[in-house]
């Protein structure tokens, strides 16, 4: 295209000098915008977080990542708790650490997986992790080894760090050493200490230790001398504290304390004294525990006490305890305080309670005083006299010489052993409620229930097995004989109930309907529960751990025991299954917390249709398949259940069934696929999390009629959704980001599916800086794609390998990158793509229409100049993907505002080869529908473009008799607007299209006639005004 003249040469010159100007100059307020999306906010109020961007900044937590083999944010723990910010969460991956830990901020230190803190190159005085006066983090999944001290906590008043899930072993000095603060220890396991298991001298916190094993330390077990705040020691075990003669250990020092404290459902034994509580004057309690077999060999024999509260002035209590097997049972000697003893059982100590020269008011009441080879009571100097009545001596006729003397009232002894208290293995066929008085072992089956309506209450006694090789059950409800009912086993800690087969069970159910096993404590063992022929169990609150065979489930459910409620309990460990479910119906399963299982964590296999699955934590595996899997079963349910840390797929359901709803779960770092569904049909997929699987997010195969919707799946190690020989699938509205090879894949005869609304967002492969496939199709025919979007892909969509007859309609890819492409087709037929947005090419929102064989279409952002035509910033590029008979059948759309001074009857479609551009005359133009449309057989970059060499000369133009400022007669090709372009197309008059512009195209190119400079200038002249609005 030509001048028309010195006046449009100085026109546009001085416009576009006034343009650069006018985007140079900055505008007004740009400081008070912030940061532009995407980049570095400068401004100095949010970079001390007082602005805007500050604030969010402070709101948001982020997850530092540490792996000291690389490829994670640090390679050292210090130093990602250095650059951590309050409620930062650090992850640390399963690995062995040599470093000492400070830790100042308020953050979640946690490792998945587990991991090693060794600290056996440093000095006998260095501490594992410090945690500072100020700071209250979590700690979580540690194994802390070979450190002076394993954690010690500086913390001051109304500061509450947790210490949760840690192994604390072979400290020099102590396994944990409290400070004022609120400290909370659970579910942790702290032994060989040189000193003490956990040590809070005159702290005054308000600390709990709760689920937590301290043992074999060479003096006490916890250390809690003269603290003055509150604290608790809850469903823990405090064993092996011999110490030596001269220095005998104890499980719980607190002599002097004058804070309030409890003991509740723990197991203190083999130490030399249980708890030693002299001279505290603050109220105290041990209730629902197992004070046993704490002694120590001396010179001049045994001596030990169970619980001693020499000079003690404050009350207290023993309730519902067992205190066993001691040397003293409980000493109370020279104590002034008001105390009671409750409920409990005093077996086979040398005395079971000492109240020698006690000036309080105390009661001993409702409980069992047998087999002790003193004195049951001896209350010598007591004053005033002490009170033991309705007691069990072993007799109706109460106590018996020497059982009880002194000044103490042992009148209306017991007839009978209260609430049927059990002390030996033994065979229940009577109905009623029994107890068990004492922890108690035996082989085969220690308590065999034959009775309905049977309640079997362990007050936390202990029920051990003794002869692995023998067939072992710690507790049986036999309905062989015809059926039971209504048997209840509660409260019971059952351990070593392993038979070297692998069939030892803790508690067994056959034929045993509408029964209820509730609170139980399991370690070991084969199975922990099992469930045959049993229908409408309730199985809550029970804690099972490292249960032995790896053949076997914890939780084993099955032959038909229907409508069982498992319900708020805890499976870890299980060196087989957490949990199975065979042959059985109905089953729910919620609020469970299931992990680190040898296999899956769940299996439902069988014919086991209704399982619902809700509110569940399912953790880590070590199996190398699947954490929870559905082998046979129809109409299965898992809604808000988390998925974490599978060594394979995270939930598998194959072969199964029909109709399966999965809705509102979280499925985190699978080691396969998060999710599978093979070979099963009519399954819901909605609402679902699924992040950092190696595999496929979402896999769907060989199966039909699935719903995959509003479901959020990033970071896959494949692709987020794979359909792979699917049928009549509609996957629609899910968001997927950051996936390694790509976003949605239909694979190996899917067809017949529809993908609607759904948003691909991918990002550079890391060190590669390549991008993966948005949506792929291999092997894949009469599918359909509807309003799809794909952000950051290598290829935007990708037709491939036989895939036919798939219809695109209205989706859109934007941002393929350099040398990437926005749509390709290979060795497939039938394709339709109707309005395809490729993004900015070169004008936003390019819109493509085609039909295509063998051919890649992708953005043109910079498309070469074309002197000879006006061009409508419509284009876009095209290659053959090496096929035969490559064709693209396209229509590019475009913009009322593209064409504002051409005529739109000379629009035609061009192609630059390299180095010219080339009309292509056969174009097809349709001005009502906006579009202009040709057949391509070769290749390159391809734009629309008006050729003035196709107009027939006009009037002079209108503009030059307007005003100025008339807006809509500027660039108008006539002097007489008309629905009907006043000059047609003239290719088919040119036999042979040339580069070079003709002498007649010189003087009817668009842009050229009288007065074309002048209105130049106008623009220029208002370019002008706008600059000055702007500045």
């Amino acid at each position: 295209m030509t001048d028309s003249g010195a006046g449009l040469a100085v026109g546009l010159g001085l416009l576009m000098t006034l343009s650069v100007v006018a985007l140079a100059a900055p505008a007004v307020g740009a400081a008070d915008r912030g940061a532009v999306p995407g980049g570095t906010d400068t401004s100095a109020s949010d970079a001390t977080g007082t602005g805007a961007g500050g604030a969010a900044a402070a709101a948001a937590s982020a997850t530092l990542t540490v792996d000291p083999a690389g490829g994670a944010d640090y390679t050292k723990i210090q130093n990602a708790l250095d650059q951590a910010a309050e409620g930062d969460t650090i992850e640390v991956v399963s690995a062995t650490y040599e470093e000492r830990l400070w830790i100042d901020t308020n953050v979640t230190l946690v490792a998945p997986n587990g991991a090693t803190l060794d600290g056996s190159t440093f000095g006998d005085d260095e501490e594992g992790i410090r945690i500072s006066s100020t700071a209250e983090p979590t700690v979580r999944g540690f194994t802390i080894t070979d450190y002076g001290t394993g954690v010690r906590t500086y913390s001051t008043a109304g500061r509450a760090p947790t210490l949760a899930d840690l192994t604390i072993t072979d400290s020099t000095y102590d396994g944990v050493r409290l400070g004022d603060g609120d400290t909370t220890l659970r579910d942790s396991t702290i032994e060989n200490a040189g000193r003490d298991g956990i040590v809070a001298r005159e702290s005054g916190g308000n600390w709990t230790v709760a689920d937590t094993t301290i043992r074999n330390s060479g003096r006490n077990g916890v250390m809690a001398r003269g603290t003055t705040g509150e604290w608790t020691v809850r469903g823990s075990v405090v064993s092996g504290h011999e110490g030596t003669q001269r220095r005998p250990g104890r499980g719980v020092l607190a002599d002097g304390a004058s804070g309030d404290w409890r003991i509740v459902d723990s197991e203190i034994s083999g130490n030399a004294v249980g708890v030693r509580a002299d001279d505290t004057d603050g109220a105290w309690s041990i209730t629902e525990s197992s004070v046993t077999d704490n002694e120590i060999s001396s010179g001049s024999g045994a001596r030990g006490t169970g619980v001693r509260a020499a000079g003690a002035t404050g009350p207290w209590e023993i309730r519902a305890t067992n205190v066993s097997g001691n040397v003293v049972g409980v000493n109370a000697r020279d104590s002034a305080a008001d105390w009671r003893v409750e409920n409990a059982t005093f077996r086979g100590n040398a005395v079971g309670v000492m109240a020698t020269d006690t000036t309080g008011t105390w009661n001993v009441t409702g409980s069992v005083i047998i087999g002790n080879s003193g004195h049951g009571i001896d209350a010598t100097g007591a004053n005033p006299e002490g009170t033991a009545t309705d007691n069990w001596w072993g007799q109706a006729s109460g106590p018996g010489p020497d059982q009880c003397i002194g000044n103490v009232t042992c009148a209306d002894a017991l007839a009978r052993l209260p609430g049927d208290r059990i002390t030996t293995c033994t065979v229940i066929a009577t109905p009623g409620s029994y107890q068990l008085a004492r922890n108690i072992s035996g082989s085969g089956t220690c308590i065999e229930i034959t009775a309905s309506d049977v309640t079997l209450d362990g007050q936390g006694h202990r029920v051990a097995g003794t002869d692995p090789s023998v067939d072992q059950t710690g507790i049986h409800a036999n309905g062989s004989d015809g059926g039971l009912t209504n048997v209840t086993v509660t409260d019971v800690v059952l351990r070593a109930w392993h038979e070297n087969s692998g069939d030892g069970t803790a508690v067994l159910y056959t034929n045993a309907d509408d029964g209820s096993i509730t609170g139980l404590d399991v370690t070991g063992g084969d199975h922990a529960v099992h469930l045959v022929e049993s229908d409408d169990t309730d199985l809550r609150h029970n804690v099972v751990s490292n249960t032995a065979d790896g053949q076997r489930a914890a939780v084993h459910i099955e032959s038909n025991s229907n409508r069982t409620d498992v319900v708020n309990n805890t499976v870890t460990r299980a060196e087989g299954r957490g949990v199975r479910i065979a042959s059985s119906r109905n089953t729910t399963l919620r609020d469970n917390d299931i992990s680190r299982s040898g296999s899956e964590n769940v299996r439902v296999a069988f014919d086991s249709d209704g399982t619902t699955f809700v509110d569940n934590v399912i953790g880590t595996t070590s199996w190398r398949d699947t954490s929870v899997s559905v082998g046979d079963g129809s109409d299965v349910v898992f809604r808000n259940n988390t998925v974490e840390g599978s060594s394979g797929r995270g939930i598998d359901i194959s072969s199964a069934g029909s109709n399966y709803l999965l809705v509102d779960n979280t499925v985190r770092a699978s080691g396969g696929h998060g999710i599978r569904l093979n070979n099963v049909e009519n399954a819901t997929v909605r609402n679902n999390t699924v992040a950092h699987s190696d595999g496929h997010g979402i896999n769907l195969q060989r199966s039909a009629n699935h719903t995959v919707t509003a479901n959020n799946v990033t970071d896959s190690g494949r692709y987020a959704i794979n359909l792979n020989d699917v049928d009549r699938a509609t996957v629609a509205n899910n968001t997927v980001a950051r996936q390694d090879n790509g976003g949605i894949r239909l694979f190996s005869g899917s067809a017949n599916n529809t993908l609607v609304n759904n948003t691909v967002g991918n990002y550079p492969t890391p060190n590669t800086g390549t991008y993966p496939t948005g949506i792929q199709l291999k092997n894949a025919d009469d599918n359909e794609f509807e309003r799809n979007t794909v952000v950051n892909s290598w290829r935007g969509i990708d037709v491939n390998a036989s895939s036919d007859d798939n219809t695109l309609t209205d989706n859109a890819v934007y941002d393929t990158g350099s040398g990437t492409w926005a749509l390709t087709v290979s060795n497939s037929t039938g394709t339709s793509v109707t309005r395809l947005d490729i993004g900015d090419s070169p004008a936003a929102n390019t819109t493509l229409s085609f039909s295509a064989q063998n051919v890649s279409v992708a953005p043109a952002t910079s498309p070469p100049a074309n002197p000879t035509a006006d061009a409508v910033d419509r284009a876009f590029a095209a290659q053959s993907t090496g096929g035969s008979n490559a064709v693209l059948d396209v229509t590019v759309h475009y913009e009322a505002g593209d064409v504002s001074g051409v005529n739109e009857a000379d629009l035609a479609l061009w192609t630059h080869d390299g180095s010219d551009w080339s009309e292509h005359g056969d174009s097809s133009v349709a001005p009502g529908a906006d579009t202009v449309g040709v057949v391509l057989k070769s290749f390159g970059t391809h734009g629309v473009f008006a050729d003035p060499t196709q107009s027939t000369p006009t009037a002079t133009p209108t503009a030059t008799q307007a005003p100025a400022t008339s807006a809509p007669t500027v660039g108008e090709p006539t002097a007489t607007p008309t629905d009907t372009p006043v000059s047609g197309p003239t290719a088919t008059s040119a036999p042979t299209p040339t580069d070079t512009p003709t002498a007649a195209s010189t003087q009817t190119s668009s842009g050229s006639g009288p007065g074309f400079g002048a209105l130049v200038a106008v623009v220029a002249l208002l370019s002008v005004a706008l600059l000055r609005r702007r500045v």
